[in-house]
């Protein structure tokens, strides 16, 4: 039984993604498509020194 509660505000631009998000995936239930990104959504950060560099050198142009 789910007992706790996560209030979440977002933008209007921000719902319009999560509803697109979900129709692309067939998903009908925001609170089962939110739940299940929470949990086992991927999340990539790229780390990558060389292009920070290449940029910092770009900006000086």
């Amino acid at each position: 039984m789910r007992k706790q509660q996560i209030h979440l505000r977002v933008s209007q631009e921000e719902y319009d993604l999560i509803k697109q998000k979900m129709v692309q995936c067939g998903c009908i239930n925001m609170s089962a498509y939110l739940r299940k990104m929470a949990i086992d959504g991927l999340i990539v950060n790229l780390d990558m020194p060389e292009m920070k560099e290449i940029l910092r050198l770009l900006r000086y142009n």
